[in-house]
């Protein structure tokens, strides 16, 4: 049996078994645990209908869903285009992308961010919401470069292994090849053309920076690597509380309110919104 095989079966024996619920899968245990903490402010009733799954990873959840068309599975959006998505969606129409970058961008927008803490906290911030805005938003630009040259950047790995590196070279069926060499290898160069990328990036960044504040902070920077690094050390330092990106995240996640931006999949699972 093979290691999605085991995942399969697990996720029915341990989550549905004979009660007929549906599963809506997501990447990891911060997922399952902002999801349900979401599910259980829409309807107290939830439960009796679905269950939350984590399947582990990204590349995980998209094989189990083509397993299980009555499935749902919610995955980071990451660095996938507008374009991707909608031909994943073809491909696995049970499969729903973050309309941000990943979970943790639902923490880095201020405004969002104030109303997740408790009025104890708000209340020890000297100079309140504008100095948690201000503090939150005094790298953006940095970070917006980043986010940029995640989106850009990142792809190139899974175009390469499209084109076949490094395998293709490096099988002995090809070692005393020289034009399927040097065929290769001028792939290779030619995907990696250093004035296409840098365009990629400049476009970009010239559609990150017209977006408002709010916008950038959901989905113009890699909220995994902003959140712990900005907003985590942030509340540390206004708050005097210190506390593990992680532990700090699962506490915010639970105080919010269910994204308006995923009401199309509170309506898609059949629940109140």
């Amino acid at each position: 049996m093979s290691k999605l095989d085991t995942l399969h079966d697990k996720i029915k024996q341990q989550h549905v078994g004979a009660t007929g619920k549906k599963v809506l899968l997501v990447e990891g245990p911060d997922d399952e645990l902002a999801f349900r903490s979401w599910l259980g402010k829409l309807d107290v009733n939830w439960e009796n209908r679905w269950v939350v799954a984590s399947a582990g990873n990204k590349s995980d959840v998209l094989d189990l869903l083509a397993l299980e068309p009555d499935w749902v599975g919610v995955v980071d959006r990451d660095e996938w285009t507008a374009q991707i998505i909608a031909q994943k969606q073809r491909d696995i129409p049970n499969l729903w992308a973050l309309p941000r970058f990943c979970l943790e961008n639902y923490l880095c927008d201020p405004d969002e961010l104030w109303a997740m803490l408790p009025p104890a906290q708000q209340q020890k911030i000297q100079g309140g919401y504008q100095t948690l805005h201000t503090v939150i938003t005094g790298e953006l630009r940095l970070w917006c470069q980043h986010g940029a040259l995640w989106q850009v950047i990142n792809p190139l790995w899974e175009g390469l292994r499209a084109l076949g590196f490094k395998e293709r070279l490096l099988d002995i069926q090809h070692a005393g090849n020289e034009p399927v060499i040097r065929q290769t290898l001028n792939d290779w160069h030619q995907f990696l053309e250093p004035d296409a990328i840098w365009a990629g990036y400049q476009a970009r960044m010239i559609e990150v920076a017209g977006w408002a504040v709010g916008r950038q902070l959901q989905s113009g920077v890699h909220g995994k690597q902003f959140f712990p690094s900005v907003v985590n050390t942030a509340l540390t330092q206004l708050l005097g509380e210190q506390a593990k990106a992680s532990e700090r995240q699962n506490r915010l996640l639970q105080n919010a309110q269910p994204p308006v931006d995923l009401l199309p999949l509170w309506q898609k699972m059949g629940l109140p919104h």
